[in-house]
């Protein structure tokens, strides 16, 4: 019971304080994971492979360039935001369950088809290297946001699904694309 508290605990506060509270004693340490995690600029891979983050459903790594793999949490993340960083097609190649991507100016992912059965909200607008190859195959997508790619122009695949769509300011979808 106490480990469930902490966790609470755990998942509303800042990196610093999720350290400590781990570090209470072997019990801690041992069972205490991080669900959430919005990663600061300095982290490394090599740090957010450590087990405390093992479990890990929401990660958000924009402007981080020090992790570049998040294949070890294939099979636990739903949420990924990946903008301006290191994080490329390979280190989200594994992913089996995410449910939303975020990868706004991210150039280096360019096909989420891997997530047909589980995406279900992508945003890749910005100049994201995300084209029309890249989203083809996705069926269960209920909102995509592609403002300024000139990449994506037909989203007609998404009709029975899509409930959102963000196609503003300079983006390839015209009326023919959405008909």
């Amino acid at each position: 019971m106490i480990v469930d508290i902490l966790n609470e605990i755990l998942n509303y506060s800042n990196l610093t304080n999720q350290k400590r509270i781990t570090q209470i004693d072997k019990n801690s340490h041992d069972n205490l994971y991080i669900y959430s995690l919005n990663v600061p600029i300095f982290m490394s891979q090599k740090i957010l492979e450590h087990k405390i983050f093992s479990r890990l459903t929401k990660l958000r790594c924009h402007g981080n360039y020090g992790i570049y793999d998040v294949g070890h949490l294939c099979n636990t993340l739903k949420m990924l935001e990946c903008c301006e960083c290191a994080i490329d097609q390979n280190g989200i190649s594994k992913l089996k369950y995410l449910e939303i991507i975020i990868c706004r100016k991210n150039k280096k992912i360019k096909d989420v088809n891997h997530l047909a059965d589980t995406l279900i909200e992508l945003d890749c607008g910005c100049r994201c290297g995300i084209d029309q190859n890249g989203i083809a195959q996705l069926k269960y997508l209920k909102k995509i946001d592609c403002f300024q790619n000139k990449k994506i122009k037909n989203v007609n695949h998404l009709a029975n699904t899509l409930k959102e769509l963000g196609c503003d300011w300079e983006c390839g979808i015209d009326q023919n694309g959405i008909s």
